[in-house]
């Protein structure tokens, strides 16, 4: 029985296929693991960053310009890491903040309102949404610092 070039090419181009599919799937695979570290990291980065900041005691901010400005540095990357979590998930609705904030994935206010600015503006509920991204009622943003009296937190300029 000799097969013809036709049934030869036909035989080739399906292995060739389910060769394919299955590179495919272990990629899939792969890319899978990966952004599933990668978020591991990036969650990981959020709660390293959330404590140097408490650590940042208010009364040090106002009396050391170079504290100041750390803490500062750290809030700008708190919200950078923040946009990447933000980016990883799939959906992200109020109903994704809230589940962060029950898992202590977000733990203040601010941390809270930070996130709510990447939600697509259909998406912001107004009676649930926090006034300006604020704690407290003063209507201007505080320190993302949970830990810092009432009276003691340093309010910041455009966040």
């Amino acid at each position: 029985m000799k097969i013809d070039a036709s049934a030869t090419l036909a035989i080739l181009g399906t292995a060739s296929s389910v060769v394919g599919l299955l590179l495919a799937a272990v990629q899939s695979i792969r890319l899978r693991e990966l952004r599933r570290r990668t978020n591991a990291d990036v969650w990981l980065s959020i709660r390293t960053t959330r404590s140097m900041i408490r650590k940042l005691e208010p009364e040090a901010r106002r009396q050391n310009p170079q504290v100041a400005e750390v803490y500062g540095k750290l809030t700008e990357l708190f919200c950078h890491l923040l946009k990447q979590a933000v980016l990883d998930e799939r959906q992200f609705t109020e109903e994704t903040i809230r589940k962060w904030r029950d898992a202590d994935k977000l733990d203040s206010n601010w941390q809270e309102a930070q996130a709510r600015q990447f939600l697509p503006t259909s998406a912001i509920r107004g009676s649930n949404k926090l006034r300006g991204g604020v704690e407290g009622s003063t209507g201007t943003a505080t320190s993302p610092n949970p830990a810092a009296p009432a009276d003691q937190k340093a309010t910041l300029s455009g966040r």
